[in-house]
C-alpha cells in the first residue's frame, strides 16, 4: 500500500487513488521553542492511466493540514498547503505468468517530484526520480519488493519529512499479502480480503534512516478496493527532521 508495485492498468484503463494519512512527530532537537509534537493530516491524490500493455503513468497531488503544538508556552500554530507533485512513468520489462491468477513481473521507474512552490510543504526543487519493482503472486500470497532513488536537486532547509531535504533520498518497501477469503475464486466472486504486512524504509544521504512496520487489511472488489494501515518505527537515526511516532492511512481506489 505504500511502495511501488510492478502492476499497471490495461491500455486506456485508468486508476483513481485517494489516500488519507495521519501522522505524529516529535521534535526534541533544536531550540527549545521549537520542541513539541507535530500532527500532519494529508490527502494524497494519485491518477493511473495505462499507455501500453507494458507503459503507464501516475500523477499525484498531496494536500496537508499541519499543526504544531510546541512545549514553550503551549503554542499552537496551523498550516495547509500543497506538497510536491510526482510524474512517474512505469515500463514493465519482464512477465511470467504462471497460472490463472500466479505471475511474476518486474518494472522500471522513473520520474520526477515537480515543486509546488508552496511553503513549507515544497522541496522548492525538480528531482528527478529512478527506481524498480518487482511483483510475485502465488495462490493466495503475494509478494513486493521496490526501490525508489530521488536526485535532490533543491531541498528545505528544516525538513519535516524524509524526502524533503538537501539530501539524496532513497526508499526500500518490502511487503506481503496473504488472501484471507476466499480461498478460491469462482464466477460468483465479487470481492476479497487480504492481510497485508509491509517493511518501509527511507534513508538520506545527510545519515537519517528510519525503518517502519506496516500491517493493514484490503477488500478488493472488482472496480473498487479499500485499505486501511498502521505504521510504527522499528529503526529511528534521525537527527536532520523530527521522528515519527506513527503513522495511520486509509484508502479507496477506483478503478475505470
Amino acid at each position: 500500500m505504500s511502495g511501488e508495485s510492478a502492476t499497471a492498468p490495461s491500455p486506456g484503463a485508468y486508476i483513481l487513488k485517494e489516500q488519507i494519512h495521519y501522522f505524529r512527530l516529535k521534535v526534541t532537537d533544536g531550540p527549545y521553542q521549537e520542541r513539541g509534537t507535530i500532527e500532519d493530516t494529508m490527502l494524497l491524490s494519485a491518477i493511473n492511466v495505462g499507455l501500453r500493455h507494458d507503459l503507464s503513468l501516475s500523477f499525484r497531488v498531496p494536500v496537508a493540514v499541519r499543526r504544531q503544538e510546541t512545549d514553550w508556552l503551549n503554542r499552537t500554530d496551523q498550516q495547509e498547503g500543497v506538497g510536491d507533485l510526482t510524474l512517474l512513468g512505469k515500463w514493465r520489462v519482464w512477465q511470467k505468468d504462471s497460472g490463472p491468477l500466479d505471475t511474476t513481473r518486474v518494472a522500471l521507474l522513473g520520474g520526477m517530484d515537480i515543486r509546488s512552490g508552496d511553503n513549507p510543504f515544497t522541496s522548492d526543487a525538480y528531482s528527478p526520480l529512478i527506481g524498480a519493482a518487482c511483483t510475485v503472486i502465488r495462490g493466495r500470497n503475494g509478494f513486493n519488493f521496490s526501490a525508489m532513488w530521488k536526485v535532490t536537486t533543491g531541498g528545505n532547509d528544516s525538513p519535516t519529512f524524509p524526502g524533503e531535504s538537501t539530501a539524496d533520498f532513497g526508499r526500500y518497501d518490502v511487503s506481503y499479502l496473504y488472501r484471507l477469503h476466499p480461498k478460491d475464486y469462482s464466477p460468483e466472486t465479487k470481492g476479497a480480503w487480504y492481510a497485508i504486512g509491509e517493511l518501509n524504509g527511507y534513508y538520506e544521504t545527510n545519515g537519517d534512516h528510519e525503518v517502519f512496520l506496516s500491517p493493514g487489511v484490503m477488500y478488493e472488489g472488482r472496480t473498487w478496493a479499500l485499505e486501511l494501515s498502521l505504521q510504527m518505527p522499528v529503526w529511528e537515526d534521525v537527527e536532520q527532521r523530527p521522528e515519527v511516532d506513527f503513522m495511520v492511512m486509509a484508502g479507496l481506489r477506483f478503478s475505470f
